[in-house]
Formats: C-alpha cells, sequence, structure tokens
C-alpha cells in the first residue's frame, strides 16, 4: 500500500462503526463493481448518467450520519460514492466532509477521458477500450469542492495558492450563513444541468429553487429573488422579468444604487468585495443581478442617478454607460460619444459595438449615421466574434421595427459592399430567423477561398432584395 495512503487512513478510519448493517452493505456492493465510471460532469450537474458509479445510491435517502461515517470508510470507492451522495443533498453545511478529504491520494472509480472519434470508425466497446482518465478519492472531493468555490469568487482550489485564499477563507465567512447568493448559483446550475437550451424536463428543480427563495423572510428574499432571476443561464425558468421588476422596484433606487456600487447587500460576503491580496482576481459574483439593473435603469432608477453612474469606476464600460444616457436621454449623445472616444479599440470593440448600436435607440434616428460611420470604420480585429456582429445582435435583440430600420439603412449603405465576411453571415443568419425560409442555408459553412468573391456577391444581392420581407 502506498505510505501516502497508508498514513491518510490512519488519520480517517476506524471504519463506519456504528453505522446501519444496510447501508454500508449497499455503498460496498456498488463500490465493487470494478467495471464503472465516475465522470463528475454527471454529478456536479445533476445529469442522468445511469451507467455511473453508484448511480443509484444518489437518489437514495440516506441519513447524513451514516454518509459522513462512510466518508472514513477503509475502500476508497466506498469514500467516493459517500461523497457522490453527499453532494447530491446541496446541503452547503457539508462542505466541511469535502475538504476533509482532498488530500486523500487513494485511486477510485476512473473518469471516461473526452476523445474525438472520425466517423464511422467503431467506438470501443469494452471497459478496457474506453481511454480513461486516473482519479483520486481526493481529487473527486476537491472538484466538488470547488464547484461551490468557483461560484463565490474563488478561483484557486481548496487550498488556495500564491497568498491567493481558499476553503478555510471562505467558510470562515460563510459557515454561521442560513442564505447566500453562491449557494443559490450552485442550485441554478445544476438544476440547468449545465446545458443550453436546458431539457424540458427540469421543471422540479425550478420550482424547487423559487419555492425556497420564496420562503425566505424581507429584504433577503428580494435580493435573491433578483439574483437567480436575473441569471442568463436558467433564471427565466425561475423568476419571469415581471417579477423580477418589481422586487427591484421594491428595493427602491437607494439601495440599488448601493449594489451596483458593491455595498449591498453587504451582509452576504459574495456580493461585496474581496478583501483579497493582489493578483488573485477579484471576480464579481453579482454582475449579472449588476447588468440587469443597468439594462432597466428607466424603469428602476432615477435620472438624477446618471451622474453618479458616470462618477463608478465602471463608467467606461457600455452598460453603465448605456443606463446613464437611459436615464438623461437628453445627455445621450455626449455621454455615448464621450465613452466610445474613451475606449481604444482594442480590447474593448464589444463595448464600443454595445453603445453605438444604443445611441440611436436612445437619442434618436438622427444619430444613425454616427452609428453606420462607426460600423464601416472600424477593422475587426477580434480572433472570435467581432464588434461588427455584436453590433448587429445589439441592434437585432433590443429594438423593434426601428432597429430593423437601422439594419435597413446598414444594408443599403454602399459601404454594404465591402462589409467584412463575419458580419455578413451574422446579419444573414439574423435575416433567416425573420423570413419563413432561410435567405441562405448555412451561412456560416465553408466557403473555399476561390469561391469567396463570387458567393459573398450573391449573399449581399440576396440580403438587399430581401428588405420587404423583412424590414
Amino acid at each position: 500500500m502506498d505510505i501516502r495512503i497508508a498514513l491518510f487512513l490512519l488519520a480517517t478510519v476506524p471504519a463506519a462503526a456504528g453505522l446501519g448493517g444496510t447501508t454500508v452493505d449497499e455503498f460496498e456492493k456498488a463500490a465493487a463493481v470494478s467495471q464503472k465510471f465516475l465522470d463528475l460532469g454527471c454529478v456536479l450537474y445533476d445529469r442522468d448518467c445511469s451507467d455511473q458509479a453508484g448511480a443509484a445510491l444518489v437518489c437514495g435517502d440516506y441519513p447524513n450520519a451514516d454518509i459522513e461515517a462512510l466518508t472514513r470508510h477503509r475502500d476508497p470507492r466506498v469514500r467516493t460514492l459517500a461523497l457522490v451522495c453527499l453532494f447530491g443533498k446541496e446541503d452547503p453545511k457539508l462542505l466541511p466532509l469535502f475538504f476533509k478529504l482532498v488530500d486523500d491520494p487513494a485511486p477510485t472509480f476512473p473518469a471516461r477521458a473526452p476523445v474525438a472519434y472520425a466517423y464511422p470508425s467503431r467506438r470501443p466497446g469494452a471497459f478496457s477500450e474506453i481511454p480513461q482518465t486516473p482519479q483520486t478519492v481526493g481529487s473527486v472531493a476537491e472538484k466538488m469542492l470547488s464547484f461551490y468555490l468557483e461560484r463565490a469568487g474563488y478561483s484557486y482550489g481548496s487550498r488556495g495558492t500564491n497568498n491567493c485564499l481558499g476553503f478555510p477563507d471562505y467558510w470562515a465567512q460563510r459557515k454561521d450563513r442560513d442564505h447566500l447568493a453562491s449557494w443559490f448559483m450552485v442550485q441554478l446550475d445544476r438544476a440547468t444541468q449545465g446545458t443550453s437550451p436546458i431539457r424540458g424536463d427540469r421543471e422540479k428543480p425550478f420550482a424547487a429553487l423559487r419555492s425556497q427563495l420564496n420562503a425566505i423572510e424581507g429584504e433577503d428574499r428580494l435580493w435573491y429573488s433578483l439574483f437567480v432571476g436575473a441569471n442568463t443561464e436558467g433564471g427565466d425558468r425561475v423568476f419571469s422579468e415581471a417579477e423580477l421588476l418589481a422586487a427591484g422596484k421594491a428595493l427602491g433606487p437607494d439601495r440599488l444604487m448601493l449594489m451596483l456600487a458593491n455595498r449591498a447587500p453587504a451582509s452576504d460576503p459574495d456580493l461585496v468585495p474581496k478583501p483579497w491580496p493582489s493578483g488573485c482576481g477579484h471576480s464579481e459574483v453579482g454582475e449579472t443581478m449588476r447588468f440587469f439593473v443597468l439594462d432597466h435603469a428607466a424603469v428602476l432608477l432615477r435620472s438624477a442617478d446618471a451622474k453618479n453612474l458616470l462618477e463608478s469606476p465602471k463608467a467606461r464600460y457600455a452598460p453603465w454607460a448605456i443606463a446613464a444616457a437611459a436615464l438623461r436621454p437628453d445627455l445621450a449623445e455626449d455621454i455615448l460619444k464621450n465613452a466610445i472616444a474613451r475606449l481604444g479599440d482594442e480590447p474593448f470593440g464589444s463595448d464600443q459595438a454595445k453603445m453605438a448600436a444604443a445611441l440611436p435607440r436612445i437619442a434618436g434616428a438622427s444619430h444613425t449615421a454616427y452609428a453606420l460611420d462607426w460600423f464601416y470604420g472600424r477593422s475587426p480585429t477580434e480572433t472570435s466574434t467581432t464588434a461588427q456582429e455584436m453590433f448587429i445582435a445589439q441592434v437585432a435583440d433590443r429594438s423593434d421595427s426601428e432597429g430593423r430600420a437601422l439594419l435597413v439603412r446598414l444594408v443599403l449603405d454602399p459601404r454594404f459592399e465591402a462589409i467584412p465576411e463575419p458580419a455578413l453571415k451574422s446579419l444573414i443568419l439574423r435575416i433567416n430567423g425573420w423570413l419563413p425560409a432561410p435567405l441562405v442555408e448555412g451561412p456560416y459553412a465553408y466557403v473555399a477561398d476561390g469561391e469567396k468573391k463570387t458567393t459573398f456577391a450573391e449573399w449581399r444581392k440576396a440580403v438587399r432584395d430581401s428588405i420587404p420581407r423583412w424590414q
């Protein structure tokens, strides 16, 4: 036996003394099945992986005390299955049990190694043929613990690193809490299963999360409802936009402005600045909630709040400048043009695009020429989504018929003949969604270099000719 494992066992065992025999038997039986994988994506995101090691145990209603005893079992596979069962309970009060096992070096069930197979090659069938990634009990515990830590902005593992804080600091601030923003985020991510689109049969976990939030008393219920519901990945399955606006109005602009300044709700350590050493990052857990309020500033804030938004250290970024402009449309031209000018093209093209698209929407159609000059005057230097693609998305998603009028002007502009390839493809994809039949099948499909000139000329003509059908 590895000396590290032996020492670990001496520190954690005797076995599960006093534990119910049925519980021990079930876990030992599951652990004895040798040809099983434990893919943590299934565990962390509550996915249906019925072929996993101990899959049936996750749904068992075992007392916490029994499972806690099994984390000290001599068999590392039993210890692992105990962790799996504990994680499925979604009880943050159990997190110290995971921390006790992060240094457990004993090997346990392997995970499937991700491999891409060229069709129609034969996929491996036998267990021994499937590419595997070894795992230890400690690595399993670490990933489970990190699922909670990362949602609270702790990105350096349970032990931390280079003076960056880990679980001991995390737990010292949270052990006596009943509710935390990051704990609700864990539940939301598990409800979505980390997939998009979200499966239609996930209503039960979403309903359970909503019920838990509704049971909270006082102002905290409003904050956490807003926090969860504003999340772009599944929040709308918990609360509607109307309900979020009602929560924001109930909190009032004074409280919302404190939240935007990272000063409320100050009782929740997840939602206020962390006193971390330089270089450890400053991940902000409540960004989607802040963006929701900024996005609905005209409804939730006061015109006088524009001044404070513009004085924020974040005023250079699009959501803040656009919110200030929405609160003071009479000053929108100066606010947004100055904000765009202050940002360099790199790496802030996305923010510039959002503000350029917002200017005609807020300040009026007379500013369309400025928006188009920005669009056609900027070279697409991004390696992923270009600023022009972001501009098109903003206009298409955030505007009604007036937004389409801006896109009509964009297409009829003589510079459309030189529209960058990514922007043309993005525009066609949007138009496809507005028409009963696609204008171009698969605009993002590969086009050979020698065919691009002719193909893209045909696409531009098709876009221009289609205007009467979608404007």
